[in-house]
Parts: C-alpha cells; structure tokens; sequence
C-alpha cells in the first residue's frame, strides 16, 4: 500500500483507486479458502503488510502481519486500576524489545477540549491487585522496562521428620574359621559307653610320601579282540563332474575346495627328454 493522499479537483488514475482505495478497504470473504484463491488468482490485489480482511466462516477479522494472517479479537472490558504503590529504586534498563505487529487502524474520533493539569496528588498506598479482565487485541509492543533490583534471599526451612527405619539386609557371608585351641589334660579312663552311630566321613589326609617301586609283575595273557568300531564318515574325495583332459584346481585355501579346469595350452616341461608329471595335493 501507499498510505494516504488527499485529493483535491484532479482526474483519478485507475492505479490511484487501487492503491489508496480499494486495496485498503475490508475484504469480505465466506472462508479462507476464498481468500487464498482470491489472491492467488491473476489480476488480483498483491498481499501487502496491513491488509485487512473479514472471513464469515471464522467471523473473524484478521490482519497479513508480512508472513500470516492474524486475527484481530475483540478487546475485553478493562479491569479495575488499583492504586498506584511506593515507586521502587529504578534498576539497570534493559535491552529494546523487538517491535510487535501494527494494529488495525481504527476509527478517529472527535478531538476533545483539553482540560487543566491538576496538582499532582500524594501517593497512596498499593491497593489489592484488581480482578484479571479478559484479554484484549493485541497492541504494538512497547520498550522493555527496566529491572528492578534483586529481593534478599529467604530463611532457610526447617529440618524435616526422620524417615522410616529400612528393612534388614541380606546376612553377610561367613567368617573364617578361628584357629585349634591348646590340646587339654588327659583325663581318666571313663566306662566304656555304647557305640553311637557312625559319625559322617572326615576330610581326606593329606598325601602320602611315595613308596619304593615294586618290581616289574609277569606279563598278564592277551585279552579277547574286542568289537569292530563304527564305519567313519565318507572322505571329501574328488569333486564331481570334469570331462576328458580337464585338471583338477584348488578354488581358494578351503579344505576340498576344488573345481575343474581346461588344461593350459602351453608345451609340457621336459627334463633330459621326458615329460613332466605335474602332481597336485588336493586335501590341503
């Protein structure tokens, strides 16, 4: 859009009417749809920063803030001011927030007579913060203000109850055992007593020195053959097919890896004249 210009007693261009009129009255559209397809149809008004539009669907109006439509709600009743507190020490101003998305423009209205400035009146104290109102259009965004200063850190809580007691752990493995006491005095010979039962087998001895070797015993008679063992499993052999002339080569280094292969088409080596025989492994 252009903005605005007054007209005096000229011809109006059809450019004129497009940009200071018709581009900046409010569309009247059934549904978005409409609206998209309006705009993206030829011959149509480009979509400018400010532009206005009513959608019937939404029953809403909403705004192009340069990369969207955003919807222009109606603004909610003010709620009570309450009176203005003691002013605080000024803090350090803080850094310019970003400019927020211009309004719709509204009506203008009637310019007022302006009044005398009164005195200026003590200041009372804060009153009770008023009920929230309901949230209006959104305005342009103003300056950040600036910080106030920090509050004092506040008295630490006191202590609290000492939790249940837990559950038992687990019985921890058992300790070494302690070494033999002094063997006591010899008592007197006691009756003898009826034989208990057998007590449960003592810890094996400790080994034994070993004895002298024993002198070589008469070869015993031979044993009856024993039973022919089972058939072993059939060998990797030679691999299967080949044809007349053919050698037999090794694949790669697998075991019996082989294949066949045409014989090379070179004169046989000959030592002190007779020919070569070439042998081959193939079970490696």
């Amino acid at each position: 859009m252009a903005g605005f210009k007054k007209f005096t007693a000229e011809s109006l261009e059809s450019a004129e009417i497009n940009d200071f009129i018709a581009s900046q009255v409010v569309g009247v559209f059934d549904t978005e749809y409409d609206r998209e397809v309006y705009f993206g149809s030829a011959g149509a008004f480009s979509i400018t920063e400010g532009m206005v539009t009513f959608v019937k669907s939404l029953d809403t109006m909403q705004f192009w803030n340069g990369s969207q439509w955003l919807s222009i709600g109606a603004q909610g009743a003010q709620g009570s001011i309450g009176a203005q507190g003691p002013q605080g020490a000024q803090g350090a101003q803080g850094a310019q927030g970003a400019l927020g998305p211009q309004g719709a423009v509204g009506p203008q209205g009637a310019q007022g007579a302006t009044g005398p400035t009164g005195d200026v009146g003590p200041t009372g104290p804060q009153g009770a913060q008023g009920a929230q109102g309901s949230t209006g259009a959104q305005g342009p965004q103003g300056a950040t203000g600036s910080v106030g200063p920090q509050g004092d850190t506040g008295p630490q809580g006191a202590q609290g109850p000492q939790g249940a007691q837990g559950a038992t752990g687990a019985t921890g493995v058992q300790g070494p055992q302690g070494p033999q006491g002094p063997q006591g005095d010899l008592g007197p010979q006691g009756d003898a007593g009826p034989q208990g039962a057998q007590g449960p087998q003592g810890p094996q001895g400790p080994q034994g020195d070993v004895g002298p070797q024993g002198a070589t015993g008469a070869q015993g008679a031979q044993g009856a053959q024993g039973p022919q063992g089972p058939q072993g499993d059939v060998g990797a052999g030679v691999a299967a097919g080949g044809t007349t002339g053919q050698l037999l080569s090794k694949v790669d280094g697998t075991d019996y890896n082989t294949t066949w292969i045409d014989a090379p088409a070179t004169n046989p080596i000959t030592n002190s004249g007779f020919a070569a025989i070439i042998t081959m492994d193939v079970g490696a």
